[in-house]
């Protein structure tokens, strides 16, 4: 199969550019970069640009979004108007975050205009993505020099080893798709595909009708965010016979946390030192739910989005704020199980969280519109020091504080109002009500 290589740029023109000679020659270049990598790998790269991959009809948003998620490698074309882009700033934190997480990704920064790495580290934004730690071209001004300078070593190793490797988007999706074809026959993923009125048939491939299908459909349904949910439930309805009930539920939890902005989503996945402090905001982010078995569920939610299919995590509630080693005391107390006694030191209790291979996440509850104190949040970094798997979150409540106190970062895009998590909640009630009937 090609490697997916996603590009980010901010070079088409506008109709106000049509007389400004640096705008014309990045977009030159864009379409020349492209021509060229499309030359020198062939079939074995399939090159995701908007202005090639997007058709008039296509949402442009959702598709973007997709490709953002389901690609191999991504480039970073960063021109001053690029690093100027609100959309090349989201396209960047999202690839920063798969980047982060995925040992198998790879992210290729490019520099045109003269610049250099130095003004990265200039700019407050993307300082803040780390773009320090990817391979950088620079100095390159035509579309020869930057394809030579993404090949050696690592964009020709991408695609030796493409074979090898699945994306976080082509694991779910295929997990579904396999519940879907084992659950479901030809026949009824016919019905299915028609209903949802996806069009004639699936792209021919080498998998059977049914499996063909299933993963049409699976990919669909991964592409709804917001709306995978009411989806789910309409599919639930239209297929007789009903699937088995253990299926349904894991296609469920596989995609019950699409609602959650990705970039967010990148933010808890890129906290990677230890003890870092981070803020969310919601109604119901320590909010149990008891018809859903959530004990906390916008928290829940965000974690599942930030570490698709990953279940290593536990979530520790801390509502007393006093000092650190109030807060400190709470964390070993849920390490260490209270019925097995004697209790050992608290030495020993810690020498088992440095160990600790679960993801551990603090639940910092402070009572009313309070934000904990920026000193004990401080000390509280020095000792999860020697801690990695702990990462600390405050419940903010249901705004955002400006300013957010010294020592956290906000997880962003925030939360607006209650619309956002009440009609999650209702809709997987809803999800769930129907798996509960059959």
């Amino acid at each position: 199969m090609a490697l997916k290589l996603f590009i980010s740029h901010s070079s088409r023109l506008r109709d106000d550019e049509t007389g400004d000679a640096q705008a014309q020659a990045n977009w030159r270049l864009l379409q020349d970069t492209c021509d060229a990598l499309g030359q020198a790998y062939g079939q074995d790269i399939d090159i995701l640009v908007d202005y090639a991959g997007l058709q008039p009809s296509d949402r442009w948003e959702k598709r973007l979004d997709e490709w953002l998620y389901d690609c191999h490698a991504g480039v970073l074309l960063l021109s001053k108007r690029a690093r100027q882009s609100a959309w090349v700033r989201k396209e960047a934190t999202i690839l920063c975050w798969r980047a982060a997480n995925e040992k198998d990704f790879r992210l290729f920064l490019v520099l045109l205009d003269g610049q250099q790495a130095a003004d990265l580290e200039a700019d407050d934004y993307f300082r803040t993505l780390g773009l320090n730690r990817f391979q950088c071209v620079e100095d390159v001004r035509t579309a020869a020099e930057i394809v030579g300078g993404l090949r050696q070593p690592r964009l020709d190793e991408c695609v030796a080893l493409r074979s090898r490797r699945q994306t976080p988007f082509e694991r779910l999706v295929g997990g579904v798709e396999k519940i879907l074809a084992r659950e479901i026959d030809t026949d009824g993923l016919d019905n299915l595909w028609q209903a949802l009125k996806l069009g004639g048939r699936p792209p021919a491939s080498a998998l059977d009708p049914a499996r063909c299908l299933a993963r049409g459909i699976a990919g669909y349904l991964f592409r709804q965010g917001e709306e995978a949910l009411p989806l789910f439930t309409r599919l639930m309805n239209e297929v007789f016979p009903r699937p088995d009930r253990r299926r349904a539920e894991e296609v469920l939890r596989y995609i019950r946390a699409l609602w959650v902005d990705v970039g967010a989503a990148r933010i808890m996945a890129d906290a990677r030192q230890p003890g870092d402090c981070l803020a969310l905001n919601g109604h119901y982010v320590a909010k149990p739910v008891p018809e859903l078995k959530a004990g906390y569920f916008t928290l829940e939610r965000y974690s599942e989005r930030a570490w698709p299919g990953d279940r290593r995590t536990k979530i520790i509630p801390i509502s007393q704020l006093t000092s650190a080693e109030e807060i400190w005391h709470g964390v070993r107390a849920q390490v260490w199980p209270e019925s097995v006694t004697p209790t050992p030191p608290a030495h020993v209790i810690d020498g088992l969280l440095r160990k600790n291979t679960e993801r551990l996440i603090i639940l910092l509850m402070p009572p009313g519109d309070l934000l904990p104190d920026p000193a004990v949040l401080g000390e509280l970094k020095a000792r999860a020091g020697d801690c990695p798997s702990l990462l600390f979150i405050v419940d903010v409540g249901e705004r955002m504080p400006d300013p957010l106190g010294y020592g956290m970062q906000a997880i962003v895009p925030e939360i607006q109002g209650w619309e956002t998590e009440c009609t999650q909640i209702a809709a997987e009630c809803a999800a769930r009500a129907v798996i509960n009937q059959d």
